[in-house]
């Protein structure tokens, strides 16, 4: 059997560079979805960032063991977004959905940011990852 690889189920570049670097001190070869000649999108329909990286990662595995079931490759997966008290919480797991691949402009960003500079402190804006 090959050795094992991982594949982490991102087409996020920045994610990915981050994501390389943590596993090569490990030693441990991971590969993007592109890298693995994947443009796999899963729907992310989950409540929270938990759910989303979950089915993320069990649709990539289900699609890698029906077309690839040879390969000796275990799946990972995150979801992230930007979480501000001041909004609520959101745009929180809505955050991709939202502004996925565009910069914060008007109407979002003013709203956003006068809404952040309101906050008393830092830890009132997050970004959290699951």
């Amino acid at each position: 059997m090959p050795p094992m690889r991982y594949l982490f189920a991102t087409n996020n570049q920045g994610k990915m560079k981050e994501i390389e670097y943590i596993f090569a001190e490990a030693g441990l070869e991971i590969i993007s979805l592109a890298g693995f000649g994947l443009s796999h999108r899963p729907e992310e329909t989950g409540t929270t960032f938990e759910e989303n990286a979950i089915i993320k990662a069990k649709e990539t595995a289900a699609y890698v063991k029906a077309n690839h079931p040879d390969e000796n490759i275990a799946v990972l997966s995150d979801d992230s977004g930007l979480c501000i008290d001041a909004l609520g919480g959101i745009p929180g797991v809505d955050s991709p959905i939202l502004w996925a691949g565009k910069p914060l402009t008007p109407p979002a960003m003013p709203t956003c940011w006068g809404n952040c500079r309101a906050c008393p402190s830092q830890s009132a804006r997050r970004a959290l990852c699951a």
